[in-house]
């Protein structure tokens, strides 16, 4: 595999660019349950979700058996396990043995349903995309409670409100907020500080 050309010998983590919700706090504990798995057992490590689903195939039930209950309680279910492609986690000798990146015997390190989304269809690409803009907004307005409390000690009406302004202004053009910042007391007030700071002077507006 073209990995093992480029890559020293050492441990290699595989992941792709389409599991938006997994963060960096994810990957080290990923990487720590890499580290701490016993190599006896396992010689490798993959991210999965788990399936306790009425699964069937085009001859039927696949997880269960019809013939002794037709429809068992999900949590007696035969649980399945699905690959996320969050992350694969082995040594480089593995690639060059298996010519894979997983082993003959993984590790499963389980995330949730969220976590586990790959975005592979349209409906997985705009949920993502409407989820990802919905977490920016929560952050961009404890932002602006940060900027706030530093402008407030700092009494500079001029940097920080710039400073919130900009961070309005590039969230606006990517679209990320559809919405216009005005003042309750003063709409055609030129100062950012009446603009932008403090949440009872300022609101958002849908266009």
């Amino acid at each position: 595999m073209y990995a093992t050309t480029i890559l020293p010998d050492d441990d290699i983590l595989w992941t792709h660019v389409t599991s938006p919700f997994v963060t960096a706090n994810h990957y080290s504990k990923i990487i720590k349950e890499y580290r701490n798995i016993d190599k006896n057992k396992f010689d490798s490590l993959i991210t999965v979700s788990q399936l306790k689903n009425f699964i069937w195939n085009e001859n039927g039930a696949y997880n269960y058996d019809r013939n002794v209950n037709k429809w068992p309680f999900t949590q007696d279910l035969e649980v399945l396990y699905e690959i996320n492609n969050a992350a694969f986690v082995c040594n480089k000798e593995v690639y060059k043995e298996n010519k894979d990146r997983i082993g003959n015997s993984p590790k499963f390190f389980i995330m949730d349903q969220i976590r586990s989304i790959d975005i592979d269809t349209m409906d997985q690409f705009l949920f993502s995309g409407e989820n990802i803009k919905k977490v920016l907004l929560i952050l961009f307005k404890k932002m602006i409670k940060v900027l706030h409390i530093a402008d407030s000690i700092t009494k500079d009406s001029g940097g920080v409100g710039e400073v919130i302004h900009l961070i309005h202004k590039s969230l606006a053009e990517s679209n990320l907020i559809d919405s216009l910042v005005v003042c309750r007391n003063d709409p055609k007030s030129k100062s950012w500080r009446d603009l932008l700071l403090t949440n009872n002077k300022y609101k958002f507006i849908k266009k």
